[in-house]
């Protein structure tokens, strides 16, 4: 409506308001930090708690906003509907933080009515947001406390959801009604359910490991060809699953629930996104992780404040030295690493061999392949384009529009009797292809 088919507007409305959830990531881990603390202070908010809510927040959002995972959510135009849904998820839960401050904070209700509202609003931009309901219980058992306090209070934290999640069944219901519609959900003769549970193991992994190494980094990630239970990689998302299981199991047992609930916040964030309802022909996308790995950037940051802001008695002192300037270092890796990120979305040709370098054929996807052919087509590079189309064929012998592209190239080359025989191929897949007639 505003920038029409200028795209610096587009850009620069994304970058916006990415950088509002920055500052709203940090807000939220302040509030986070002084709840949980407060919590085991009677109440109290001692001045170190502020400072230490204040530099756990700050070290998250930089983290947060800086790093090049965030680089598709926000250089991808049609994406801006996931920083935009992030945007109201993030106010929702500020909102519901506030609903339970003390009543001299302000009017309750209004503030539940804020967290209802934002919330509609984040489902409106992204059906991602439906696991907004989950993630308010999550903070009712830790840090609010209120799933380990009285029969009635515990009545009230559940009888106030049935609203939310039935918001969330709603709009659940409509999401899969239109992606059904749209013929976009893969049904289970084109991807069984060993598959999917495999792609829904290795995720769980696989957005950890791009946290912490952003290397490899592509707009579209295709599923592997094969896959066993076995594999290297399944077995290491297995083991990484056991031991976060286990060490949340260890730290409830001992009253501190930081952990376990950062990591099933972690979860129940991504499992829209884990494939079990397969939509698109992607294992994984770099914009899922933007809101699920929030609480990934808040162990960082709670734990590196924990260190900077201890007294620097004797050998400390060097340690503390030491993380400040890692912590410099590894934050100006992330701006470079998303620069470099940045330049991947470019144009369709960049962004496609991209994906094609860590994905080489025949170990990539058949829509890549057709994409990158449609690109090179595009900038008159017409050998290449024989070359991707080709490549698709060979991975997807009845793809119709490969072959109608191939015969509009030899048509170009005067290669007529080859376009004759890719124009009837593709005719033979699909007889309604009006273009190859």
């Amino acid at each position: 409506h505003f920038f029409g088919l200028m795209p610096s507007g587009h850009h620069v409305s994304s970058v916006i308001i990415h950088a509002l959830n920055g500052l709203l990531v940090f807000f939220l881990v302040i509030k986070l930090v002084v709840v949980a603390g407060a919590g085991k202070n009677n109440g109290e908010q001692p001045p170190a708690l502020i400072s230490y809510g204040v530099l756990s927040g700050a070290i998250t959002a930089l983290f947060f906003s800086l790093h090049p995972l965030r680089v598709e959510s926000v250089a991808w135009v049609a994406e801006r509907k996931d920083v935009l849904c992030a945007f109201f998820f993030l106010c929702s839960v500020l909102s519901y933080l506030h609903y339970h401050a003390p009543p001299s904070a302000g009017n309750r209700r209004v503030w539940f009515v804020c967290t209802t509202v934002f919330f509609l609003l984040a489902l409106a931009a992204k059906p991602m947001a439906v696991t907004l309901p989950a993630v308010l219980l999550l903070l009712d058992w830790y840090p609010l406390s209120r799933a380990r306090s009285t029969e009635g209070e515990k009545g009230r934290m559940l009888l106030e959801k049935v609203p939310l999640f039935l918001i969330s069944g709603a709009s659940i219901v409509a999401t899969i009604a239109a992606q059904s519609y749209g013929r976009t959900i893969r049904s289970l003769e084109q991807m069984p359910a060993d598959a999917r549970i495999l792609n829904a193991v290795r995720s769980l992994f696989f957005y950890v490991e791009k946290t912490i190494v952003p290397i490899n980094l592509a707009p579209f990630y295709p599923f592997p060809r094969q896959s066993h239970w076995l594999d290297f990689h399944h077995g290491l998302s297995f083991l990484f699953i056991a031991v976060i299981i286990g060490l949340s199991l260890w730290w409830a047992g001992r009253r501190n629930y930081l952990l376990p609930v950062a990591w099933t916040y972690y979860g129940v964030t991504l499992s829209p996104v884990l494939g079990i309802i397969q939509v698109g022909g992607q294992s994984a996308a770099d914009r899922y992780a933007y809101l699920p790995t929030i609480p990934v950037f808040m162990l960082m940051g709670t734990g590196i404040a924990w260190i900077l802001l201890r007294k620097p008695v004797g050998l400390h002192r060097g340690i503390r030295t030491a993380l400040t300037l890692i912590l410099a270092c590894c934050l100006c890796m992330l701006m470079l690493a998303s620069r470099r990120q940045i330049s991947v979305w470019r144009d369709s040709e960049s962004l496609w061999t991209r994906v094609v370098t860590i994905f080489p054929f025949p170990e990539s996807d058949p829509l890549v392949h057709y994409n990158l052919g449609n690109a090179y087509l595009q900038n008159c590079k017409q050998d290449q384009a024989i070359i991707e189309f080709n490549r698709t064929l060979r991975l997807q012998p009845r793809h119709a529009r490969a072959y109608n592209n191939l015969g509009k190239i030899y048509v170009e080359q005067g290669r007529l009797d080859e376009a004759i025989a890719a124009f009837k191929h593709a005719v033979a897949i699909n007889p309604g292809n009006a273009k190859a007639y």
